[in-house]
């Protein structure tokens, strides 16, 4: 694969990260033989101790074309630091964890610090002790970070971050991660501290999506939905099956505090405590005014409501007017969740368009 390296544009590498010989072969290149490359990606396949990564040999990340990084391995943060590409030209980021990765938030925040032509940032981070945190405190105070070109953020794990980053362009953000109830549930998922997240809200003003994926108790839900920019076109809700917290007061207060006027699409998924009449109080609300902009109504199931069979006659006045509502029962690929219990295993999928472009359908899937 090296000796092809004159016309990498995209490369991308998986495997042991000790395995010296692949670094061997790596380290013979030079900026000059990478002339196309824009996008290298680096995955690790197993744990590593800190320190045995011989990142300096990688001395070709320093091409002038490279615009794209990502890292996933079970080292330090700081080990990053010793790659020795131009942090500085990069437009797209992502730094993933893996088994034993170490990533406190002050070590994350001087990568970015070096970032400053970043667009496109996907961290997804292990949730660190919070007695490490407390130690950190001591030795660090917190800095401010401006990312002044970041179109797009998403992160999990350490939220923490949200409060030190200042992205005055952030157009979509995404927290969390979405969460297989076959799953083990995962720690750096969940959010016990809202106040990270309510700073990057009140301080992107620009801010027109927002994916809200990470568990949150319902009373800071609340708080959430009350600071969400009036920017906002798009809005994706995720729920945790084994925990649920979304229903339908939670609904009706983000429709009725108007929170949201520019609102085009809105999603729900995995909102188990949704019902069918939410839904439609829901739409009653947020398109009450005939200036506000609601086009699109996606919700996802993947335990069948009970109401739903109420649901064309509930629904039909709002796609008549305009509204196109697409309601789906996705069940999952077994019966039962160690996490989540019995689930239903037939499907059903109630799609409506408005009446202008085709008549409202039901149909099985």
């Amino acid at each position: 694969m090296v000796k092809h390296s004159l016309r990498w544009a995209k490369i991308e590498f998986s495997f042991p990260l000790q395995d010296r010989e692949l670094f061997e072969d790596l380290s013979h290149l030079a900026v000059k033989d990478v002339p196309l490359l824009k996008s290298f990606r680096l995955k690790s396949t197993n744990q590593v101790n800190a320190g045995t990564i011989p990142w300096t040999s990688l001395r070709f990340l320093q091409t002038p074309t490279l615009k794209s990084f990502f890292v996933s391995f079970g080292g330090l943060a700081m080990d990053l630091k010793n790659i020795h590409n131009r942090w500085n030209q990069l437009t797209t980021l992502e730094i993933a964890e893996a088994p034993g990765a170490e990533f406190p938030a002050h070590e994350i925040l001087s990568i970015l610090d070096k970032c400053p032509a970043l667009r496109w940032c996907q961290l997804t981070l292990p949730q660190w002790p919070r007695y490490l945190h407390t130690q950190q405190a001591v030795h660090s105070q917190p800095t401010q970070v401006l990312c002044p070109e970041l179109r797009r953020l998403g992160i999990s794990g350490t939220f923490e971050i949200l409060s030190s980053l200042l992205c005055p362009q952030l157009r979509h953000l995404v927290i969390g991660e979405i969460r297989d109830e076959y799953s083990i549930p995962r720690d750096h998922n969940e959010m016990s501290d809202i106040g990270p997240l309510l700073h990057i809200l009140s301080s992107s003003s620009l801010l027109e999506i927002f994916n809200c994926r990470a568990t949150i108790s319902r009373a800071n839900l609340g708080t959430v939905f009350r600071a969400l920019p009036p920017t906002l076109l798009k809005l994706g809700i995720f729920d945790d099956p084994s925990h649920p917290q979304v229903d339908d007061k939670l609904l009706h207060d983000l429709a009725e505090q108007q929170r949201c006027p520019l609102l085009e699409d809105i999603y729900f998924y995995k909102c188990q405590l949704v019902s069918m009449s939410g839904l439609a109080t829901f739409l009653r609300l947020q398109t009450a005014d005939q200036s506000r902009a609601l086009k699109n109504l996606f919700a996802f199931y993947n335990m069948q409501p009970s109401d739903t069979k109420e649901a064309a006659s509930r629904m039909k006045g709002f796609a008549d007017a305009g509204v196109r509502l697409v309601l789906r029962h996705i069940p999952t690929s077994g019966q039962v969740s160690p996490f989540c219990g019995l689930r239903l295993v037939g499907a059903e999928h109630l799609h409506m368009r408005p009446k202008r472009e085709e008549n409202i359908v039901l149909s099985d899937v």
